[in-house]
């Protein structure tokens, strides 16, 4: 019943794909006049590589730069959707190694106030790191990247597809590069 669910939640998230439009720019725009708040994203190419067989651990990175007042912030989201928790750890929780040099994300609170309960023996928690865009650039960049996700329960190791490193490439030229005099240092 499970694997029925999951099966027929992946064919609904693949109808949710980025316009033609957000494709040639490269990433997708949210805007909240009210709070004077912009959201410019890569876009999503979902799950990471490496999940074990049969596993219903599923973990994605969301990749975006927030916008307040002309101030640019760049963050990756570590979010994990799954049967069990793994209690992603502060500090020093997540760690990409880019083809093969390793780059230690900071978070402040780990997952400690973004875990949710979406039925019985489905959860979903995230984690927030702030990056620079010299990371992504790396990332974006490299041939190969791989990461660890610490948390209490051990870590969760995934890999990034063609896909995620195309978008990642397409988002960095195209909304990143040209803006990089609005990023703080």
């Amino acid at each position: 019943m499970k694997i029925l669910f999951l099966i027929l939640l992946s064919l609904s998230l693949l109808g949710c794909g980025a316009t033609e439009q957000e494709q040639k720019q490269g990433y997708t725009v949210k805007i909240d006049p009210y709070q004077n708040f912009e959201r410019y994203s890569a876009l999503n190419a979902g799950y990471l590589d490496g999940q074990q067989f049969l596993s219903l651990q599923f973990l994605t990175l969301d990749m975006f730069t927030d916008v307040v007042e002309d101030k640019h912030t760049l963050w990756i989201a570590a979010i994990l959707e799954g049967d069990r928790w793994q209690f992603i750890s502060p500090g020093k929780s997540l760690v990409l190694l880019v083809d093969g040099k390793a780059i230690e994300l900071q978070t402040i609170n780990g997952s400690l106030h973004s875990r949710i309960v979406l039925g019985p023996r489905s959860i979903r928690e995230e984690a927030l790191y702030q990056i620079t865009p010299e990371v992504l650039r790396k990332m974006a960049s490299a041939k190969t990247v791989t990461l660890r996700l610490y948390g209490s329960e051990g870590y969760i190791e995934r890999g990034l597809s063609n896909t995620h490193l195309m978008n990642y490439r397409a988002y960095f030229e195209r909304f990143v590069f040209p803006r990089l005099d609005k990023f703080a240092a």
